[in-house]
């Protein structure tokens, strides 16, 4: 996938790729910090923290019952906690479906002990990006 960015005053194109958690190497359930770690040894990078809201704007048909998690550079509230280190965006599967729309974008702390599934699909950046 090709997302563009904004980054005023230019737009810019930022290259993506998906993998799911058991793609890279790991059937149990893996802490943030590894994940990274293998994404880095795979010659990934994580994205700028806005790559995942423009995703969300720009392929909102997710089907309803897919998600996924954006690695991103954290990024922190006004006191520096809360700091969110992953950006997911879901289909309505995961939320009311009496909400009024489809797509839910949510930042989320991703603390040292949060565990993602083998099935669970992050979107992480190309190190070959175009400048």
């Amino acid at each position: 996938f090709r997302i563009k960015t904004v980054d005023l005053p230019k737009v810019q194109a930022y290259n993506v790729v998906q993998l799911k958690v058991g793609d890279m190497g790991f059937f149990q359930h893996p802490t943030i910090d590894q994940i990274y770690k293998k994404v880095h040894e795979l010659g990934l990078v994580l994205c700028p923290a806005e790559v995942g809201p423009q995703y969300a704007l720009q392929y909102s048909d997710l089907e309803h019952d897919k998600s996924l998690v954006f690695g991103m550079e954290p990024i922190a509230d006004l006191y520096n906690e809360n700091v969110a280190r992953v950006f997911s965006i879901c289909g309505d599967k995961f939320y009311s479906a009496d909400l009024p729309f489809s797509l839910h974008a949510v930042a989320i702390d991703a603390y040292d002990a949060t565990t993602y599934g083998p099935d669970t699909i992050f979107v992480f950046g190309a190190s070959n990006q175009e400048t």
